[in-house]
């Protein structure tokens, strides 16, 4: 049995790869035997050590200000394999969770529906900045700013654009 057998430390779990009991590697690993319909309920694995985790508030708005309710926050680690976790708190607002010591490209986007006769689709997207995270630095906040003031009407008359 495995903790993490990808191997991907994220924000939510960072720990990396632990095998029954508590090792590291394979060859460290404790051997468990199980009967033909026996099973090995709640096992426990020991993870060790972990990355320290920073956590800040991303908030998204439109050029006027305003919230921008819906939209959405992306984020790379740019000098490792690593995540960035993120929960919505708000309308524009996320609890973003990244890796210690690791550089992030953080940005934000809105994809704006449209609608019409008897379809539905993507329509305008309006984008942020990409804003990098050194590695040796915690803000508690970053504000991302949309590069328009609101979502057009979604409405438009007539037959799907793609036809």
């Amino acid at each position: 049995m495995v903790f993490d057998r990808k191997g991907r430390i994220d924000p939510d779990k960072p720990y990396g790869t632990t095998y029954f009991p508590a090792a590291t590697d394979v060859a460290s690993a404790s051997t468990v035997h199980l009967a033909l319909g026996q099973q090995f309920k709640n096992a426990d694995i020991h993870v060790a050590g972990g990355v320290p985790v920073r956590e800040l508030i991303v908030r998204v708005q439109w050029a006027n200000g305003v919230a921008a309710k819906d939209a959405l926050v992306f984020g790379r680690a740019t000098t490792v394999n690593g995540e960035m976790s993120q929960q919505e708190i708000a309308h524009g607002a996320w609890r973003v969770k990244l890796l210690q010591d690791v550089r992030y490209d953080i940005g934000g986007q809105m994809i704006c529906q449209a609608w019409g006769d008897g379809w539905v689709g993507p329509g305008k997207r309006f984008t942020t900045d990409v804003v990098t995270i050194p590695a040796d630095s915690n803000p508690p906040e970053l504000k991302l700013v949309l590069n328009g003031d609101l979502c057009p009407p979604g409405y438009v008359k007539g037959p799907s654009p793609q036809h």
